[in-house]
């Protein structure tokens, strides 16, 4: 795709003779070698807006999708509802399921376990399908299937004003992290002001470990969330998000023997208008991306320069938070708005995947 683009639009590449994979009927034009199926999401529904996807280790894709409307086989009951759908690594699909809200729903994030397990989250006001009552104005929920699309469990968790949660992750033992947003106290916290930040942790089977809920006197909110396996049968957890215009990581460490304690805090610069979207972990790397204004980030020397306005970026640094010699910042920007949106490490390289609002510097064509 990188060559195709660095020679210009006027060429035309054809699939080599040796692929497996044929454009598809309609799109073709649109069609290059590596893509492995095209479809559309929705199946007649309405309007079907994706807001993530995720990879099984069995080469299917999991879709998260909000749906405005009905289908001859899945009407919903509200205005919106969320939708789970998987598809195999051809393309087919093999489930649609929706959560079943009365009033509303939409799902911010997905996560899919090595054991097949995909949870999805995100915010619902009114009653759902199971019973799950509401709390006060919309309420944070993670709803956790199995492989086969099957509902293992649902939890519902709000306060008096509006919750959210915008990242979920699976932990050691098939726990389940999830980290969003709160306008008011959470139960058995404490309110710090404006909006804040949270983290909360379920066991595999749905049962709540641990809350915490932070954040300053102004608006706060977690956005990412990274956990993983301390290799002590516990789990590291860091929270990404911008608290008070401010980039600000957390850390804090999980175990069923030593319970939930708070570690190290890091300001990585002034984001107003900006976003922190992903974390990524590789040995003792930490690995945050997003999108941040004319300020830039406070981490390290620059990889690769800033060009203009709001920019991509993607920093490097110790995943305990402390200020170390890894210390690296890469910005992925053109003269237009840019952003990073999604991180991954695959055999230690870092691929970061996002939006563009203009042209990369040789990097082809807008």
């Amino acid at each position: 795709v990188a060559e195709r683009a660095a020679r210009g639009a006027t060429v035309t590449q054809t699939i080599p003779s040796e692929s497996t994979f044929t454009p598809p009927s309609i799109n073709a034009g649109a069609w290059f070698p590596g893509r492995a199926f095209d479809v559309s999401i929705g199946g007649g529904l309405k309007v079907a807006t994706v807001r993530m996807v995720a990879a099984g280790d069995d080469g299917a894709v999991y879709v998260l999708a909000n749906l405005n409307g009905d289908s001859t086989s899945h009407p919903i009951k509200g205005a919106r509802d969320v939708a789970l759908l998987k598809y195999d690594a051809a393309g087919k699909l093999v489930f649609s399921e929706t959560l079943g809200a009365a009033q509303s729903a939409e799902g911010f994030a997905i996560a899919v376990s090595s054991d097949g397990k995909v949870a999805v989250a995100g915010a619902v006001e009114g009653e759902l399908s199971g019973g799950e009552r509401a709390t006060g104005g919309t309420d944070g929920f993670v709803a956790v299937f199995n492989a086969n699309g099957e509902e293992l469990w649902t939890a519902r968790r709000g306060a008096a004003a509006d919750d959210r949660v915008n990242a979920v992750s699976f932990g050691p033992g098939g726990a389940v992290i999830v980290a969003g947003q709160t306008a008011s106290a959470l139960t058995g916290q404490t309110a710090l002001g404006g909006k804040d930040g949270f983290v909360r942790g379920y066991s595999a089977a749905g049962a709540e470990l641990f809350t915490r809920q932070f954040g300053s006197g102004a608006d706060d909110a977690a956005t990412a969330l990274m956990v993983r396996d301390d290799g002590a049968g516990g789990m590291q957890i860091v929270t990404g998000g911008v608290e008070n215009n401010r980039g600000i990581l957390r850390r804090f460490d999980y175990g069923s023997s030593t319970g939930f304690s708070v570690g190290a805090t890091r300001d990585i610069g002034l984001f107003l208008g900006g976003a922190i979207n992903a974390l990524a972990a590789n040995g003792t790397a930490l690995y945050v991306a997003g999108e941040v204004g004319a300020d830039r980030l406070d981490v390290g020397v620059s990889a690769r320069a800033s060009s203009a306005g709001q920019e991509g970026f993607v920093a490097r640094m110790d995943v305990g938070l402390s200020s170390t010699t890894i210390d690296r910042t890469t910005y992925l920007g053109s003269a237009q708005s840019d952003a990073v949106k999604s991180l991954a490490v695959v055999d230690g390289e870092v691929y970061a995947a996002g939006a563009a609002g203009g042209v990369f510097a040789a990097q082809g064509n807008g």
